[in-house]
């Protein structure tokens, strides 16, 4: 499986993921022959890379995802909504987010060797909405090695969807600038943590300590964060894990004003920030929930082979050859192997 942008695919190529519409319907399924009709259509929806297998029997690799492509299309939408009826002084369904959250942290639990191993496959044009499912996942896989029961990883998940609500009364001028804020706009993104918590905290179906993930998960340890500029043990620890999990998934999505860093890299930069700004525990539980390497990945191995990354798991990694006299031949990485992966390359 190769993770390649739409210009670089060939017809003849085959679909190594399923691609849904906003609504969870298959549009396109996995194992679809690509033809030039089908990458022009693609490239219409505004998708950037696909998942792509050269020919049909190279599917020999089960990728284990933390969620179905299926509940993850509903989260994103249950996101949508709620931050639809946020911005519009509607109630929140939020029967409907605590039965989404229950079948993330279900299929994930289901899982026991589950990681965050893919890439986004579509440039979505929210980023708030698929973000905030990622840091559901993400926060949900960490709880999970952080011995958090069934009961706090539900509460954990919950407010990690919606941990972004306050964003909506922000405008988006300034959500999107591709250049330094003003002080005066960077006093209005500081706002949006405690305009989530207002809004949440009336709910009574909804626990108090999901609300508090909105308010707290830009707080840092040493009291640098925001909005009140807690520090440590001030820190409810689900913001501490979505904290973590939302710099993570900044730093490696594409923005206005940034350009993303490798998987390895936003890792390698978090735990050095470690305890300073984040809680060292929480460090260490991101780096057993989501890969440094995902899928799609070309890397530099140490024999100075390329290969692309194909499938990975917590203790292993597979790579094929893409150049080279052992060209197409794969080969299994794990700590103990004498070919390690040097660096990444795309």
């Amino acid at each position: 499986m190769k993770l390649l942008d739409l210009d670089s695919i060939k017809s003849g190529m085959y679909l190594a993921r399923d691609i849904l519409s906003a609504e969870g319907k298959v549009l396109l399924a996995r194992g679809t022959k690509l033809t030039k009709a089908y990458l022009k259509r693609l490239k219409d929806f505004n998708y950037t890379h696909l998942y792509v297998y050269d020919n049909y029997d190279d599917k020999e690799l089960e990728i284990i995802e933390p969620v179905s492509e299926k509940t993850r299309i509903q989260a994103i939408n249950v996101v949508r909504e709620s931050l639809t009826k946020a911005f519009t002084w509607q109630d929140l369904n939020i029967q409907q987010v605590n039965r989404l959250a229950g079948i993330i942290v279900d299929e994930i639990c289901e899982k026991p060797d589950v990681i965050f191993n893919m890439m986004e496959i579509k440039a979505h044009d929210d980023y708030t909405f698929s973000h905030s499912v990622n840091i559901c996942i993400i926060s949900t896989i960490m709880g999970k090695f952080l011995g958090l029961p069934y009961t706090r990883l539900k509460k954990l998940a919950v407010g990690a969807l919606l941990h972004d609500l306050g964003k909506i009364y922000i405008e988006k001028k300034i959500l999107s600038k591709d250049s330094n804020l003003t002080p005066e706009e960077t006093r209005r993104v500081h706002q949006h943590p405690r305009l989530g918590f207002d809004r949440l905290r009336i709910y009574p179906d909804l626990s108090i300590l999901s609300a508090h993930v909105a308010y707290q998960h830009h707080e840092r340890e040493d009291g640098s964060g925001y909005p009140r500029g807690l520090c440590s043990e001030e820190i409810h620890p689900f913001a501490k894990i979505v904290a973590v999990a939302d710099s993570y998934d900044a730093m490696v999505s594409k923005r206005p004003y940034r350009k993303p860093v490798f998987n390895h890299i936003a890792i390698a930069e978090l735990k050095a920030n470690s305890p300073t700004k984040y809680d060292l525990k929480v460090t260490t539980a991101l780096t057993w929930a989501v890969a440094p390497y995902p899928i799609g990945s070309v890397v530099l191995l140490a024999n100075k082979e390329k290969a692309v990354v194909t499938n990975t798991k917590r203790k292993k990694t597979m790579v094929q050859i893409i150049d080279g006299k052992n060209k197409g031949e794969f080969i299994e990485i794990t700590k103990d192997t004498e070919v390690q992966i040097a660096d990444r390359l795309a």
